[in-house]
């Protein structure tokens, strides 16, 4: 039978009492007495009934346990301040400047993110890629050299290949799969302007001088070409899918706004841009009909237009417009002034605004872009994942 230690309150001397046991005799003095337990992780004694208070208490004696607690008490206290700032350390700092390419990674039918990272407590930035439905980490890659050189990279998904092309011309490519490298080539003699889609098996960069590189997925052998014709892939440099149709109007206006970025959305265009008269507001509007083209000067008619802002419109910012579109609603991330950036979705057929929430960070908008259902609001440290329909929140890749 279990015992548990006590001091006899009359004599001193250590009695064992059961551990059933209200009372326990003194084997010495013969003094009869209640026994007050202890209980919980600090071993408090327990409250006496009314019948006991006629007696003399014996309290339980602390255990063990009390002793290793008051010696493990200090170290814990200084642990657990070194295992957050540890874990802060480590996180995912998401190099979220530039779009995130949506893919298909895992072959389960539904677009991936591959993008820049880094740990917050380094500058090694590497690539890495996150299953779209619940941003869980696929893979990532050795370094591709620090912060720098992956904010001015261009990243490119082609054929099941991930193509790295560094501000100095090195071109890395990676099995899109897995994050196997595959090849290198030192330079392409000329930094890069934009990565395109080639003929099947190839991929074109077109360099700063206008001249193009033809390279291929397979081993990395460059073809250096006079021409060439620059279909757009998905590479972190996309203002929207590689699919849409877009431009950026040069000396349009479009109802009350001045015309930033028009997206070919079925028989209509979407408009984005900023209010021209009198308070600076981000604006959308569409315009009916397929013949939009850069090269349309002047004022056009809006068939609908609306400001982006749902919140306090005289608060956001115009720096930048940012602005991703599924086959019936365009959404847009917009900054305010005083409080977090916010994103909003907006119907395409008559302008009507189906949801506006609030982003969780307050670092700079970079990009948005949308895939199977989801909308991806990039950030400097990090990507914001919002359900199309609803605007609820998903999930947050870096911090």
């Amino acid at each position: 039978m279990n015992v548990i230690p006590i001091k006899c309150p009359s004599c001193g001397a250590k009695v064992k009492a059961d551990a059933g046991s209200e009372t326990v005799s003194c084997n010495y003095c013969g003094t009869e007495s209640f026994v007050q337990r202890r209980a919980g992780a600090l071993e408090r004694v327990v409250q006496l009934p009314e019948h006991a208070r006629e007696m003399p208490v014996a309290t339980e004696a602390h255990s063990g346990r009390w002793v290793v607690l008051l010696l493990l008490l200090p170290a814990v206290c200084v642990i657990a301040p070194l295992t957050s700032g540890f874990y802060s350390l480590m996180s995912i700092y998401f190099i979220g400047t530039s779009t995130p390419v949506l893919v298909d990674v895992d072959s389960d039918g539904d677009k991936d993110i591959i993008s820049f990272a880094k740990r917050s407590a380094s500058d090694d930035a590497w690539i890495g890629a996150w299953d779209g439905s619940t941003g869980d980490n696929l893979w990532k890659t050795d370094t591709i050299g620090e912060l720098g050189d992956a904010v001015g990279g261009i990243l490119a998904v082609l054929e099941g290949t991930a193509l790295f092309v560094s501000a100095e011309a090195k071109v890395t490519a990676y099995d899109a799969r897995t994050g196997d490298k595959r090849w290198e080539v030192t330079s392409l003699g000329e930094r890069a302007h934009k990565v395109c889609v080639g003929d099947p098996g190839f991929a074109i960069v077109q360099m700063r001088d206008m001249s193009f590189r033809q390279v291929a997925l397979s081993d990395g052998a460059v073809t250096p070409i006079d021409s060439h014709p620059c279909p757009p892939a998905a590479t972190s440099q996309s203002l929207v899918a590689p699919e849409v149709e877009f431009f950026e109007p040069r000396h349009m206006s479009v109802g009350d706004l001045r015309a930033e970025l028009a997206i070919r959305r079925a028989d209509r265009w979407l408009v984005g841009g900023a209010k021209q008269k009198g308070s600076a507001i981000p604006m959308l509007a569409a315009v009916q009909g397929p013949t939009l083209t850069d090269e349309v000067f002047g004022d056009i008619d809006a068939e609908w237009q609306t400001a982006i802002p749902g919140v306090d419109p005289l608060k956001a910012d115009t720096n930048e417009l940012h602005l991703a579109v599924s086959d019936d609603l365009a959404f847009a991330a917009y900054e305010m002034r005083d409080r977090a950036p916010r994103l909003t979705a907006i119907a395409i057929a008559d302008g009507t605004r189906k949801w506006d929430v609030e982003l969780g960070g307050d670092n700079p908008l970079a990009r948005v872009a949308y895939a199977d259902g989801r909308v991806y609001v990039a950030m400097w440290a990090s990507l914001f994942v919002h359900d199309a329909n609803s605007g609820a929140h998903l999930y947050t890749i870096g911090h």
